[in-house]
């Protein structure tokens, strides 16, 4: 069987398009900035990521985010994702095969909270920040993780497995507890990233860009810049994305257009249908047409629409409100 498969345009990876092995160890060096990457799943392996610096959006069915140094998370198989805006963004990251994560021998319930780190099948876990010197310690332990691998001196893979559960101790250890404040939460990429959950939180309210530059403490024009730099999109415009894939979805999940449309805060069926030519560039009876074929959830098919037929413009939508 191929290392991976093309179903539309999410790819499909295996864990041997990387390694013949069940572990790869690997720091990513800085990428030139691009503007995302390929939508693909994660067939069967789970990846921790621990972010070392620069900044990235993670692109998944149901969010996105902003990631900054000393961010990590872990995605289990089954997880459809990309990366957009990747500038000079390094960080460390681990494929296990399902069945050896699986069965570490770290229990999941050795910490309070502990199971938080270790997402069901299609998820990923929640985004954990660390506190203090945290990365700095994390980013040995990967490093030796990393030196094992590439020399696989005798007893090398069981050696990563063992350092693999002291890594996933020590990041739970070492993770920032929220309720205490850091100088960095002001940080432009993390007012976008709160500006966007803002968004996903009231999409039938009609929002302004004025509404959302206050929700963040910043100028209209300052957070119309920082939007697009972080995200590549118009504020508007990635509003309209959002209602548009929660509006696709709803149709998918049985709703009628008219219902689809008021529940996503687009208005009505004919607001809904300009919207699509105008930010998918075609018809909506044209998109679900051709997408009543696809053999996939709701979810993936109003991600899997949005993503394919964006136009991609982000000065589309910059009068609406």
């Amino acid at each position: 069987m191929s290392a991976h498969a093309e179903t539309g345009k999410i790819l499909q990876f295996k864990l041997e398009r990387y390694t013949p092995y069940p572990v790869l160890c690997r720091f990513m060096r800085p990428f030139n900035f691009f503007e995302r990457d390929s939508r693909h799943l994660h067939e069967d392996f789970y990846e921790l990521v621990i972010v070392a610096d620069g900044v990235t959006l993670d692109q998944g069915e149901e969010d996105m985010q902003v990631l900054q140094a000393g961010f990590f998370f872990i995605y289990a198989p089954g997880t459809i994702h990309n990366y957009g805006n990747m500038r000079n963004t390094k960080y460390f990251n681990v494929l296990v095969a399902k069945d050896v994560f699986e069965n570490l021998l770290v229990k999941k319930d050795c910490m309070p909270g502990f199971e938080e780190l270790f997402p069901c099948f299609g998820k990923r876990s929640e985004i954990f920040r660390l506190k203090g010197d945290g990365l700095k310690y994390i980013m040995d332990i990967a490093f030796a993780m990393q030196d094992e691998f590439n020399q696989q001196p005798p007893g090398w893979l069981e050696m990563i497995i063992c350092q693999l559960q002291m890594l996933l101790i020590e990041l739970w250890r070492w993770r920032r507890n929220d309720d205490i404040p850091e100088a960095d939460d002001e940080k432009v990429p993390f007012r976008i990233s709160r500006s966007i959950s803002f968004m996903e939180k009231h999409l039938t309210h009609n929002i302004s860009i004025r509404e959302l530059a206050r929700y963040v403490s910043m100028s209209e024009s300052s957070y119309r810049h920082s939007f697009k730099d972080v995200s590549s999109y118009s504020p508007i415009h990635y509003l309209i994305r959002l209602r548009l894939k929660n509006a696709l979805r709803l149709i998918f999940i049985g709703k009628s257009i008219a219902v689809a449309a008021k529940e996503s805060g687009l208005r009505d069926s004919s607001y809904f249908g300009r919207m699509c030519r105008k930010y998918l560039g075609d018809s909506l009876q044209n998109i679900l047409n051709i997408s009543s074929s696809w053999q996939c959830t709701p979810e993936v098919k109003s991600e899997r629409i949005i993503h394919e037929y964006d136009v991609y413009k982000s000065e589309y939508g910059s009068g609406e409100k």
